[in-house]
């Protein structure tokens, strides 16, 4: 159960930036997916890990990034390792404006009920918690990656609402209980239970329990590009790997390209798996996210890494939760023992990590 090795893994394998959302200068716009998710963290003066400390900012502190985002790239020691990441640009309740590390930028759902719920199917009528909302902000739910985790006695009633892989409403769940068969949710796993609104079977991801800020604006998805696209995918992807790969394969490759409704930028998903079980160090796992820029292709992130025993990613669902136009990426991330979820939300040329905890491992 190496905790902290684990956390340098989803600081440095996990995609990290910043998102921001459109409001009145004077106004913290009410939608707002983002509090600060760290003790006492550093409101920056200017984006240099050195600068003036304008005030610190508490666990749980609404903030909204400024639009446009600025951001600027810093390094900086945690528990003596030495941690990539951005100084990202923000606004208070108060009207302070500074600079906040992004790692400190957490996903602001306010729940109607404490703790909230965010699960996603696991069986038949069996959901496995992946989130739990504590004062408005998601933390982790898992034993397995945080002996301190939550640990829930009771379940206060709420109404947990399921959404399809483009963030659409699909069913709901009531009269929720914990699920404690060990077959299914041993003892590091929490699953819910409860009474589905339809029987019928439905291509639900994710469900919310009850919340004031969501409101589940379908994104425009598309999985089949354009040729064109795929050949430039591939093409960039063998300049960053150096190396000779087989990736003509279309089987192998998974894409969705997307866009918020309310959005003004459309953004393109790949994933490419050599091998569908990876049993052989050559096996080959690719995950980036790439920007459309009329008829080409920005690359915002690549990660690669070959062999079974490195974290790879795979997207469980792309969605507008609250309608302000910068989607958000849900991500199951595997390990060759364990597996957790991950929350990036995208705006523009910028992505930023605002969750990542569940998930467990044997």
């Amino acid at each position: 159960m190496e905790s902290l090795k684990m956390y340098k893994v989803i600081l440095l394998s996990i995609l990290v930036f910043n998102v921001s959302i459109l409001t009145d200068k004077n106004t913290i716009n009410t939608n707002s997916l983002f509090r600060i998710s760290g003790d006492n963290v550093p409101l920056r003066e200017k984006s240099e890990i050195t600068s003036t400390i304008v005030t610190n900012l508490g666990k749980g502190t609404i903030i909204e990034i400024v639009y446009p985002p600025s951001f600027r790239k810093q390094s900086v020691q945690i528990n003596q390792n030495e941690i990539e990441g951005e100084l990202v640009y923000v606004r208070t309740t108060d009207n302070l404006y500074g600079y906040v590390f992004n790692r400190d930028i957490g996903f602001d759902f306010n729940s109607k009920v404490s703790p909230g719920f965010i699960v996603r199917p696991k069986e038949k009528n069996v959901f496995e918690l992946i989130g739990i909302s504590q004062n408005n902000l998601i933390q982790n739910s898992s034993w397995y990656f945080n002996e301190n985790a939550l640990k829930l006695a009771n379940i206060q009633q709420t109404k947990i609402s399921f959404l399809r892989f483009n963030g659409e409403k699909r069913n709901e769940l009531s009269r929720l209980q914990f699920y404690k068969d060990e077959n299914e949710c041993d003892y590091i796993i929490i699953c819910l239970t409860g009474k589905l609104l339809s029987d019928k079977k439905t291509d639900f991801v994710l469900g919310f329990s009850e919340s004031t800020n969501l409101v589940f604006s379908p994104v425009i998805l598309n999985t089949k590009i354009k040729s064109n696209f795929k050949k430039e995918i591939i093409k960039n992807t063998e300049t960053q790997l150096n190396r000779n790969f087989k990736l003509e394969d279309d089987k192998k490759w998974k894409h969705y390209e997307f866009k918020a409704q309310a959005g003004r930028k459309k953004y393109l998903i790949s994933e490419f798996n050599s091998s569908s079980v990876r049993l052989s160090d050559s096996d080959l796992h690719i995950y980036r996210i790439d920007l459309v820029e009329d008829q080409h292709l920005k690359n915002l992130n690549f990660y690669s890494v070959t062999g079974n025993k490195s974290n790879t990613f795979k997207t469980i669902a792309i969605t507008d939760i609250n309608g302000d136009g910068f989607p958000e990426i849900w991500m199951e991330i595997e390990g060759y023992e364990w597996w957790y979820f991950a929350t990036v939300i995208l705006v523009d040329d910028l992505i930023l990590s605002v969750y990542s905890g569940g998930g467990g491992g044997s």
